[in-house]
């Protein structure tokens, strides 16, 4: 690159850039997942580093297929190749461009066995968009996380840009090397923990009710985060992230340790399956316990449950009963713990609980349900609630 009579050379100058100059870590990940001096160069001068350091994580750009080579090579057709690519969540590629490597074809390969069939294919697609989903979800607040929170020491060599660039590629250069080698054993030790504990669950459920393979019987619970809305319009946003936060940590812990299951958040919302309707009940009376002695939370909860044959699919629970559970929790009064008369009815012998007739409420696409107010023995009179 000529310069002007009378310019100063700048550090990142594409003729005079020394890749010693960049921060060490960034520098070793560079270094380990093989990205030339040409290349750094290049990315320095377009002020594209931070870009260039993301890209490496997949191997060399020189190394990249098209959807054709990956199909000669895999011996998987491409229909099937972007097919599954569609499930588990990315864009199609443009006809010709490179965008898959080494780690693509090692996936194919250990999936071919699984796809020589139709219905091979069928499970394939299915299993690649739950998996496509939930690692979408993860992989976004690593990242996220990461690039928040990461720190770098000062570069006092290149200028406020590079800086920031630099920066931004140190920070994901640490994320990488401390996470990319010990994330998928710990995604393959839970996915094993979490099969052996939804078959037992499943399998237990199938041969207590004698239902068939399609539908299980457990209880649906539902908490909530009452005046979610009117506290995202009071609290910073890094104040009401710091509530969310510690409003799925406590559910998450909480309904773990006592033996149920997360299913999914939906914003201010937790929805958890778990074997019978004293366990349901239990947990959510906890939860409310937890939440209410909890100084970081400036909500109350309420929570919701239901019990009876619901219809799991890729990991999530469908069918009347879970729509009963979520229309309970909308109805609740704040810090209010809330069960169906099939809930009361297994709960009611038991002593531990105290148990309250509420007025029979119409539930949209349900009909007329008679709730129950549940507390610890004791807690409260019927005139109290």
């Amino acid at each position: 690159m000529d310069l002007a009579e009378g310019e100063a050379e700048s550090p990142s100058s594409i003729d005079h850039f020394d890749r010693n100059l960049l921060p060490r870590y960034l520098r070793e990940y560079l270094d380990k997942t093989q990205v030339g001096d040409s290349e750094i160069r290049e990315a320095v001068e377009t002020g594209s580093l931070h870009r260039l350091a993301v890209d490496a994580i997949l191997g060399p750009a020189d190394k990249r297929m098209t959807i054709d080579e990956l199909s000669r090579r895999s011996g998987v057709e491409p229909s099937a190749l972007r097919a599954i690519w569609r499930a588990l969540g990315f864009v199609d590629a443009e006809a010709g461009s490179g965008l898959y490597s080494e780690v693509d074809l090692s996936a194919v390969l250990a999936l071919k066995p699984l796809i020589r069939t139709e219905l091979g294919k069928e499970i394939a697609i299915k299993l690649a968009r739950i998996v496509g989903s939930s690692m979408a979800r993860i992989a976004e607040a690593e990242v996220v996380a990461a690039l928040v929170s990461e720190r770098s020491g000062p570069t006092s060599t290149v200028s406020d840009e590079d800086n920031l660039q630099q920066e931004l590629a140190d920070r994901f250069a640490r994320f990488t090397e401390r996470t990319v080698s010990v994330v998928p054993e710990l995604l393959g030790y839970a996915w094993l923990r979490h099969i052996h504990a939804s078959a037992s669950r499943i399998v237990a459920a199938q041969d207590r009710n004698a239902m068939g393979s399609s539908l299980i019987e457990v209880a649906v619970g539902f908490i909530d985060m009452v005046g979610f809305t009117a506290l995202s319009q009071q609290l910073s946003a890094k104040e009401l992230t710091t509530v969310v936060a510690n409003f799925e940590a406590l559910a998450y812990d909480t309904v773990a340790e006592l033996g149920g299951r997360v299913v999914k958040t939906i914003g201010d919302e937790v929805m958890f399956v778990c074997e019978d309707a004293v366990l349901a009940t239990e947990i959510c009376l906890v939860l409310r316990e937890k939440f209410s002695d909890e100084k970081s939370m400036s909500a109350q909860v309420r929570a919701g449950v239901a019990f009876g044959p619901v219809l799991p699919i890729s990991g999530d629970y469908f069918g009347t009963f879970v729509n009963l559970a979520s229309r309970i929790v909308n109805i609740a009064s704040p810090g209010a713990v809330v069960v169906s008369d099939a809930v009361h009815d297994i709960i009611d012998p038991l002593e531990q609980f105290d148990k309250f007739a509420l007025r029979s409420r119409y539930l949209k696409d349900i009909g007329y349900e008679q709730l129950w107010a549940v507390v610890r023995k004791g807690e409260l009179s019927a005139g109290e609630l």
